[in-house]
């Protein structure tokens, strides 16, 4: 398969706490943004391990690389400052022109001339440092970055000033309404002309005269993006509706800037099928920014279904319509189009004309061959993210795409976890709610949830508001834990933590082990992404930090369930780019020493040394560290995942391409389900 088409990077340094926090805001405005379906970006932050950037950030993962660099005095005089500037430097130099973007940020008055050679080469920042309202400047720097993102795919040189390639907004608007009382148009072109990073704009009022009209509007429409103020007025004016079909025949990113004040007439039809979003008085910087998200959305949507396309395949950036099927040539019988599919009853109505369409989600569902087989899902928080070059909402992302497919294929997913607000089983199960609401795919599995002793089960009334998107199977209490141990360890218990004693911690270890072993002894095989190795965050209900706590069972629980998953003999499949315990086993396979995988670091969780007599005294086996470390090197690469060869597992261990890593992991299930 191959490169994703674009990869964003994001480089700071690893001690300011004010970069991550913008690092993190550009990665969620280019993905998953509420009224942008398919904003789906790829980025990654800089790698840092022990406070030192990387040797190489690795700019040849993907076809097109773009760097920002957040430029603060953390880089200038922070921890290893010295080693993060001559890295910004040798990125400078690996970046070329024709296949990536280097795009520097001043975050602070004198981060610039921190690197000799881009001093020499006269390399421009973009100039941040001097806006002290914090929420303005990152939106303003979120802004600069989608122009310029925008400018790279579209095959622009970088340029500063005048000189600059222009972003082109068309403001398609009815003439009467320059003198409205509204003045929607005229703040939307004041906001354009003052302080915007767009140079320019094309607008039917400016086409000189005597030129031919129609020609220059095409023209115009054909270069641009396209911002429609929909007024009282908007469709009762012949070249308004003109704009609109050029826009669509063209395949240009359109956004509709709903001023009505009162009523239309008549609706012009062919104004849908894009985002719309609404005016109010003060709010031009919301249109403004949305186009530029569609602008960017439908550049990289092209790339990616571009490489995704069959044979008479055309690929439009947006769900088909009769404004754009009237385009399609002969050839091109299938037109390919970003999910979520369509609804069946616009599908049955373009069905009619002899059009057929597909999204890639919908053909990859089309070719199931997972039917039930159970498996395995080590997915949770990674405790060692940032090191690896991600934040939490990489993951997530990660984790729903993995799951996305592997149900699609008709796969019925395990996860051991309790149910809770913001819990992995949470997102599971939102994620089943979600895919059933897609018309045109097959309702998936239900995710199936196992329950170990001491957690509660939920009661009748919970599971039925998780009907056919969430089993439950409760495995039941050990036979070492009793009434005799402590009063507390009844069938049904009351909840208590870990930490309580000795007894309690004991207890939760033996009940969390038998729900591990009872999942890994149905199941055909184990994907492993993240995983804690040590303590645990604590969110709050707004999703806030508030503290960290070790886990409860007898190792880092992803840990446990990789080492039970082998001593059975089950393909593990092992995701390690994400960091956590997945890069644990991993780094333990190949032999690099790791403090995580030493009683001397893991006895730090509650109670440890006594928990240990407790095994000895009750006749349970504990199995040590190096005993665990032993068992999986003998395995190694090939004997812990037969089904991919060792170089497939060895690029699954590292890949940061979603794409690619789901790839792997269906060859290799697809070949289970092929030996039974």
């Amino acid at each position: 398969m191959s490169k994703m088409p674009l990869l964003v990077h994001v480089v700071f340094h690893p001690d300011s706490e004010e970069s991550r926090r913008l690092a993190v805001e550009i990665h969620e405005a280019l993905n998953h943004d509420a009224i942008v379906p398919g904003l789906d970006i790829p980025t990654c932050f800089c790698e840092c391990h022990d406070g030192n950037p990387p040797d190489n950030q690795g700019l040849d993962r993907a076809e097109k690389s773009f760097v920002i660099v957040l430029a603060d005095n953390y880089l200038l005089k922070g921890e290893n400052a010295d080693a993060w500037q001559k890295f910004v430097g040798n990125v400078w130099k690996a970046a070329k022109p024709e296949k990536h973007r280097f795009v520097p940020i001043q975050l602070a008055k004198n981060a610039w001339g921190f690197n000799e050679e881009l001093t020499k080469a006269n390399i421009s920042f973009g100039r941040a440092f001097d806006l002290r309202n914090i929420e303005r400047r990152n939106q303003i720097v979120k802004r600069a970055v989608l122009t310029e993102l925008f400018r790279f795919l579209n095959g622009h040189e970088i340029g500063v000033g005048k000189t600059a390639a222009p972003v082109k907004f068309f403001i398609s608007h009815a003439k009467a309404d320059l003198d409205a009382e509204s003045q929607v148009v005229n703040e939307l072109l004041d906001t354009l002309t003052t302080d915007q990073p767009i140079e320019s704009w094309v607008d039917s009022g400016d086409i000189p005269i005597g030129s031919d009209f129609a020609q220059q509007i095409e023209e115009g429409i054909k270069e641009s993006s396209v911002l429609i103020v929909l007024t009282d007025n908007y469709a009762t004016r012949e070249w308004c509706r003109t704009e609109v079909i050029l826009a669509k025949e063209h395949d240009r990113p359109i956004v509709v800037v709903n001023a009505l004040e009162s009523y239309e007439v008549r609706s012009f039809p062919y104004i849908g099928n894009v985002p719309v979003i609404r005016w109010t008085k003060g709010s031009s910087y919301g249109p403004i920014d949305l186009l530029l998200k569609e602008t960017v959305r439908q550049h990289h949507t092209r790339l990616y279904l571009e490489q995704r396309k069959q044979e008479n395949d055309k690929v439009y950036i947006r769900a088909p319509e009769l404004a754009t099927i009237a385009g399609a040539s002969e050839t091109e019988k299938t037109m390919l189009y970003p999910d979520p599919p369509l609804g069946r009853e616009e599908l049955n109505l373009i069905s009619r004309l002899g059009v057929t369409t597909a999204t890639p989600l919908e053909r990859q569902a089309k070719h199931s061959s997972l039917d039930e087989m159970k498996v395995a899902v080590s997915m949770s928080p990674s405790s060692d993210i940032e090191a690896y070059g991600f934040c939490d909402a990489h993951l997530n992302n990660a984790i729903i795409e993995l799951s996305r497919y592997l149900l699609i294929q008709k796969a019925m997913l395990c996860y051991g976890g309790h149910l809770g607000e913001r819990s992995m089983t949470d997102l599971l199960f939102n994620l089943v709610h979600s895919h059933n609401k897609l018309e045109r795919t097959d309702n998936v599995k239900p995710i199936l949830n196992y329950v170990g002793w001491p957690n509660p089960v939920p009661d009748v009334n919970k599971q039925g508001e998780f009907f056919g998107v969430g089993d439950f199977a409760p495995v039941g209490r050990p036979d070492q834990v009793n009434e005799g141990l402590h009063v507390d360890f009844v069938e049904e218990p009351k909840r208590f933590e870990a930490s309580d004693s000795p007894e309690h911690r004991f207890a939760w270890c033996l009940g969390l082990s038998k729900m591990r072993e009872h999942q890994s002894e149905q199941c055909k095989a184990r994907i492993v992404l993240g995983g804690s190795t040590g303590k645990t965050p604590v969110l709050n209900s707004v999703g806030e930090v508030v503290r960290k706590k070790w886990y409860s069972g007898r190792m880092p629980g992803v840990l446990e369930e990789v080492y039970l998953s082998a001593k059975l003999g089950q393909p593990v499949f092992l995701l390690g780019a994400f960091g956590g315990a997945a890069a644990l086993v991993i780094d333990i396979i190949e032999g690099v020493e790791r403090k995580e995988a030493t009683w001397d670091y893991q006895k730090q969780a509650p109670h440890s040394d006594d928990v240990v007599q407790l095994y000895e005294e009750h006749d349970v086996d504990w199995v040590t560290y190096p005993e665990i470390a032993k068992s999986l090197r003998e395995k190694g690469v090939a004997g812990l995942n037969p089904t991919l060869s060792e170089e497939e597992n060895r690029e699954l261990f590292r890949t940061i391409d979603l794409m690619r890593a789901v790839e792997l992991v269906l060859k290799g299930l697809s070949k289970i389900k092929e030996e039974e």
